[in-house]
């Protein structure tokens, strides 16, 4: 038995000393030389402490001791099984050596960026003081790490302007955070409050546990607030609790009835969802819940990784919301608790093209997307060309189309507000105006047509163009800024509605590349509920669903084309009444079929009646039999 002695320390002086030789201690799986069991001296104390033990003396000195006549490897486990012999008396090493292994398997298998995340963690580790080694396991600080640096509740850029000293220090934020920053009170972003969540849960602050991880593993199904002034779940009242969805452990939620099935509902950035979130998801799920009998809840994507998810019979994914660095023990943890997920996806975003404006944000996502389409019950898109591609990765896709069919359209507006409204904008006065309207990934789009809008500006000097979002500004256009008061979808209908009210055309160019001719008509169909008469490339998916000439005009991609186009609708009065009243027909009947597909597909996805047609013409497998 190889003798064991102890050294004595000089208080924080040996534990600093001890820190200063982790690069040493580190064995060849942590990026450190191996070394044998050979006497280290640390510091100007003689504070001397075998290699492998000194991790464990961070934070206390008289803790390191040094095995004789050992030639042991330096690896964690030896530290480990140091720390636990000298603090309790006992060998628990055979715990350990398997902890061991698990932990180096998961390095060694690990991407270059995870392995990075692991590094972190494990050095993190070595500063944890001596009473919480115990319970803090290197694979539990990596499960704890990998979490928070993939939870949008840990705002790594946020933290360390906030904090400027850990920013300075070259520390990784999340480990800081873990070894340091929760029992300093720092919050870890903007929407959570460190000092607030221990205060209001005394048992989350006994227990020792990290409040942040407490609160995304349990604190958020568990309805406990995040900060003060914040809603259940995490979620600001005000922007979601307008729409309608109920939020775990939320008193205001309502409590499913018998036969009633609980679904969980991720859409990317949920404390203020973008407009497609409202569009496909979040509003059909509202409207079609008492038909097919279910309770739609709205949760963060980090709690489909809890015990908690299995309350819920199905869940609903929009797009990139899960991170792709949690997409795989997402999809695994649902599939151990028996619980399907459905998918929503409205654009070729796993396959964006080189110049598309949004491909740097959806790089990373690409694998995760097609992960997620592989392994769903069911996936719901919005174009019939969107559906064959998904095909290639899953047949259990069903059209649903794109429509504008909420309340939110229909509503009577204050006469107020309409007067507000156009007096903020400077669009009270009755001038020929061009309206566009679009995200900033129309850039090219926008660029195509801004010879023909300059040409139609200085042949009609009294014409006026203004624009909503878009990416670079059209020749003489005046861009229309959006008032947070109205920023969610329905309050945005609102006061689209009201400019909209003012222009005399709108316009909707698209270059008509494979990326667009899968995108779905949307725009039309705004411009359409709007009333407003308007003008479309004579591309996909505009050729495909607009009658020229009734419920709106084709132009060709081509100076020439969108010149006379625009010039000719300007000039043409009652043609743009005839256009305006077959646009606003044909959105809403779209409206309808769009609802009745939702509920088809909510009713097949749930097992609540017989497959039906998912292609609106064909079940898949129909056609992977080769019948019909």
């Amino acid at each position: 038995m190889a003798a064991l002695h102890q050294y004595p320390g000089r208080g924080d002086q040996g534990s600093l000393a001890a820190a200063r030789g982790l690069a040493a201690v580190r064995g060849p799986e942590y990026g450190g030389p191996r070394r044998g069991g050979r006497r280290q001296r640390f510091g100007r104390n003689g504070f001397r402490v075998h290699a492998a033990s000194a991790g464990c003396v961070v934070g206390h000195s008289r803790v390191g001791r040094h095995r004789a006549d050992s030639n042991e490897p330096v690896g964690h486990a030896s530290t480990l099984r140091s720390h636990r012999w000298a603090a309790r008396g006992k060998d628990a090493g055979m715990d350990l050596n398997a902890r061991s292994r698990a932990a180096r398997h998961t390095v060694a298998s690990a991407s270059e960026g995870v392995r990075r995340t692991i590094l972190a963690a494990y050095r993190c580790r070595h500063l944890i003081n001596r009473a919480e080694l115990p319970r803090m396991t290197v694979l539990g600080l990596v499960r704890d790490h990998l979490l928070l640096s993939s939870s949008v509740w840990f705002d790594t850029a946020w933290y360390l302007r906030q904090y400027p000293d850990v920013a300075s220090s070259g520390v990784d934020a999340v480990a800081h955070y873990q070894a340091f920053g929760a029992r300093e009170g720092r919050d870890p972003g903007p929407r959570f409050s460190t000092s607030f969540y221990l205060e209001g849960n005394r048992d989350v602050a006994v227990s020792g546990m990290n409040p942040l991880v407490h609160f995304i593993k349990h604190g958020m199904a568990e309805g406990r607030l995040p900060r003060a002034g914040s809603g259940p779940a995490g979620t600001r009242q005000g922007a979601l609790g307008e729409i309608g969805i109920a939020f775990p452990g939320s008193a205001a939620s309502p409590v499913p009835g018998p036969s009633e099935r609980r679904i969980a509902i991720v859409v990317k950035n949920c404390s203020s969802p973008r407009a497609t979130a409202y569009i496909r998801v979040l509003l059909p799920w509202r409207l079609v819940a008492p038909s097919v009998a279910c309770l739609p809840v709205l949760v963060e994507a980090e709690f489909l990784l809890t015990e908690e998810v299995a309350e819920f019979d199905a869940v609903v994914i929009q797009r990139d919301a899960v991170s792709p660095r949690i997409v795989t023990d997402v999809v695994d943890n649902l599939r151990k608790a028996g619980i399907p997920f459905l998918f929503e996806i409205d654009d070729l975003l796993w396959d964006l093209p080189s110049d598309h404006p949004d491909r740097a944000e959806y790089a990373n996502a690409s694998g995760s997307l097609t992960h997620l389409m592989r392994h769903a019950r069911m996936i719901s898109t919005s174009t019939e060309k969107l559906r064959t591609e998904i095909s290639r990765h899953n047949l259990s896709t069903m059209v649903v189309p794109n429509s504008p069919w909420f309340e939110c359209w229909e509503e009577r507006i204050d006469p107020g507000i309409v007067e507000e409204v156009r007096r903020a904008n400077r669009i009270d006065r009755e001038v020929p105006r061009i309206l566009y309207m679009g995200s900033a990934s129309h850039a090219h789009d926008l660029a195509m047509v801004s010879p023909a809008i300059a040409d139609v500006v200085r042949r009609r000097p009294d014409a006026e163009v203004i624009q909503i979002g878009g990416g670079g500004l059209l020749p003489s256009a005046r861009r229309l800024a959006v008032p947070h008061r109205f920023s969610s979808y329905e309050a945005f209908v609102q006061w689209f509605r009201i400019v909209a009210g003012t222009a005399t055309i709108g316009i909707a160019p698209l270059r008509g590349t494979r990326f667009d001719s899968m995108k779905s008509d949307v725009k039309a169909l705004d411009y359409g509920r709007a009333g407003l008469p308007a003008i479309f490339s004579d591309a996909e998916p505009y050729r495909g669903s607009i009658v020229d000439g009734r419920t709106g005009i084709l132009a060709g991609n081509t100076h020439e084309s969108w010149t006379r186009a625009i010039l000719d609708l300007l000039d043409d009065q009652a043609g743009r009444e005839q256009l305006a009243m077959g646009a606003r027909q044909w959105a809403r009947e779209r409206g309808s079929a769009a609802r009745r597909a939702h509920e088809r597909f909510a009713r097949e996805a749930l097992g609540t009646e017989a497959p039906a047609d998912c292609r609106l013409g064909q079940h898949p497998s129909e056609e992977r039999s080769g019948m019909g």
